[in-house]
Parts: C-alpha cells; structure tokens; sequence
C-alpha cells in the first residue's frame, strides 16, 4: 500500500518536479553565464589617424582613462594615414573605432557615436601678401598639410 501510494505521489506531481528541476539548472547556467561575463575582457581598436594628431593623442589618453576606471575593457590605439585609412579599416571590421573628420564620406555601415570636437583650419597670410578674402587666393601659391594630415 506505501509503495503504490509514493508511486502514486510521483506519479501524479511528476511534471511539478521536472518543472523544478529545470528551473534549478536554468538559475545554475545564467549564474555561470554572469559570472564568465563579469570577467570577460572587452578589446577595442580605435583607428585615429597619425601619431602626431590630435585624433590620435585623444584616442591615446582616452584609453588611459577607460583602462584606469574599466580595466575589463583594453583600448588599442592604431596609427592611420588619416580619415581615409581609419574608415577603411572600419569598414573591414579590423578598427572598432574610427577617429575621422566630419567633411568625409563614411561607408553606410558606419554610425556616429559622438561628436568630439570642430575641424577648424586657419589661413594665414603675411600683411603685404594683399589677402584679405579666399576669393584673392586665386593665382596664389597655398602650403597645404601632408596627405592625410
């Protein structure tokens, strides 16, 4: 009579105890997963143009900060001929990041995470040149940064 009574029992909540049994092993995998992913280490590589840029000193310092407050997240900075470059290394998946003015064309793959700070130049001429407007460089001989810079 015990026997048929606990067969029974079982019987009867069986799908109550494997409902149990999954929940526990399902809480037991997404505690694994949190804790793998807690201690996972993010890399990023940021593509920002020369070593002599702004674009690039930026990314550099950046890194620095994140590495002091987010050690799980490794920064590495690439030097790049310029905008050009750094897109195109965007666009092969081999930068994560790409420092790159805003008057060049991104791929359509490409999205904007924030705008950093104004690409301004200067024109400077002597007093005696006769410059006083962009129109009176025409004929006039212009120094121009390297390629990419």
């Amino acid at each position: 009579m015990k026997h048929k009574l606990n067969s029974l029992f079982f019987q009867s909540n069986l799908p109550l105890l494997i409902l149990g049994v999954t929940s526990i092993l399902v809480m037991i995998a997404l505690t694994i997963y949190a804790v793998a992913d807690r201690s996972k280490v993010h890399r990023l590589t940021i593509a920002a143009g020369s070593q002599k840029g702004e674009s690039y000193r930026f990314s550099q310092e950046m890194a620095k900060v994140v590495a002091q407050y987010e050690p799980r997240i490794q920064i590495t900075v690439r030097e790049t001929d310029g905008t050009g470059e750094s897109l195109k290394l965007l666009a092969q998946g081999e930068a994560h990041l790409a420092m790159a003015q805003a008057d060049i064309p991104a791929p359509p793959s490409a999205r904007l995470v924030s705008y950093l700070f104004p690409d301004m130049f200067q024109l400077i001429v002597t007093e005696r040149s006769g410059i006083r407007q962009v129109a009176d460089l025409r004929g006039k001989r212009v120094g121009v940064p390297p390629k990419g810079g």
